[in-house]
């Protein structure tokens, strides 16, 4: 009787340690994975579509992959000035309503301006918030 009591403890012993130790890997899998989503190159990801798509040669992959990458970083770059100078005109909108209301509409303003911004801020920065509580 005794050692069926260990075997079974054993095992449930046996299964817990296996279950933490496959949720912490599981979780760190996730992290490098799916929150790293928006950090892969996508101008490499398009140049190479380009380049099986296409049938190109060495020559022409190389070629393919510096223009891609090229204009890629420059859409890149006006992307980002495009956010700054679409932040910039909701902070004048938000100015010029202020002077129509009185002040309790300009706090509830305040408190809905918060709330855009933050949704129209730079979403690089942004982590997946599906577990998180706010």
């Amino acid at each position: 009787m005794k050692t069926s009591v260990r075997y079974i403890l054993g095992l449930v012993g046996v299964l817990i340690i296996g279950f933490g130790l496959g949720f912490v890997t599981h979780r760190s899998m996730i992290n490098k994975r799916v929150h790293n989503v928006n950090r892969v190159d996508r101008s490499s990801m398009i140049a190479n579509r380009i380049i099986d798509i296409t049938d190109a040669t060495e020559a022409q992959a190389d070629s393919i992959r510096l223009i891609v990458h090229e204009d890629m970083e420059t859409i890149r770059k006006e992307r980002k000035e495009h956010f700054k100078a679409n932040r910039e005109k909701m902070q004048k909108m938000f100015q010029r309503l202020k002077n129509q209301l009185n002040e309790d509409q300009i706090e509830k303003l305040e408190k809905e301006k918060k709330r855009i911004m933050r949704k129209h801020r730079n979403k690089k920065k942004r982590r997946h918030k599906s577990r998180r509580t706010e």
